[in-house]
């Protein structure tokens, strides 16, 4: 089986973990999960819970990334059986990280439609678990995610909830960054409302900040 293959040998998938935790963009996912806490579960002889098993899945879809060697078979299998987990697996903060680095995932390999399935999914989860009522770094990683994405393809954001000065020093910036490129795609896609040409000089302000 794909558990069997993937999650044999635990001390490789920790390994392989290691990988995307000592990756350039190691620190921005370890805003939202703890690599020390699920490697020690993997260290453990512990039974290993669907919650965790969805992080660990994701993790090694990403690890490929950052690999000289690739899985081969990655969408083939594990994908399959990651995707299919999430489906059946009950609503979680987890499961709400494991699609969030999926969309990651997708949007790497240019696959933008499934990316913004993903961080779609992520985002209604996350307002069912009622994360949009208090600010957080797993909220602010959402934001950028589906801020980025929408940009890319021309749609509105999915979350419409966000206190700016609350989020804005999230996640080493990145909570500012996700609300300029949010509030960006907003005036692209109103380009005619009348204020249009108000709110891009604010945004260019904004900006110069940002860069200063």
């Amino acid at each position: 089986t794909v558990f069997k293959k993937y999650m044999g040998n635990r001390d490789e998938v920790v390994a392989k973990i290691e990988t995307v935790e000592n990756s350039l963009n190691g620190p921005l996912y370890a805003e939202v999960i703890e690599f020390s806490s699920l490697k020690q579960v993997l260290k453990s002889s512990q039974r290993i819970s669907c919650r965790n098993l969805l992080l660990i899945y994701s993790l090694l879809i990403l690890s490929g990334r950052f690999e000289t060697t690739k899985f081969t078979e990655i969408k083939s299998e594990l994908l399959v059986e990651f995707e299919d987990m999430v489906h059946k697996a009950p609503d979680s903060r987890q499961k709400v990280v494991s699609l969030l680095f999926l969309s990651d995932h997708y949007h790497f390999n240019g696959d933008i439609e499934l990316a913004s399935k993903s961080i779609f999914h992520a985002t209604s989860i996350s307002y069912a678990l009622g994360l949009h009522q208090t600010p957080s770094k797993l909220w602010t990683m959402l934001l950028f995610y589906d801020s980025m994405i929408c940009s890319i393809i021309g749609r509105p954001t999915s979350i419409h909830k966000a206190k700016g000065h609350d989020i804005q020093e999230l996640c080493e910036g990145f909570g500012a960054i996700a609300m300029l490129v949010r509030d960006t795609n907003d005036v692209i896609l109103e380009f005619q409302n009348k204020n249009w040409l108000s709110r891009v000089i604010d945004l260019d302000e904004k900006y110069n900040e940002m860069i200063q």
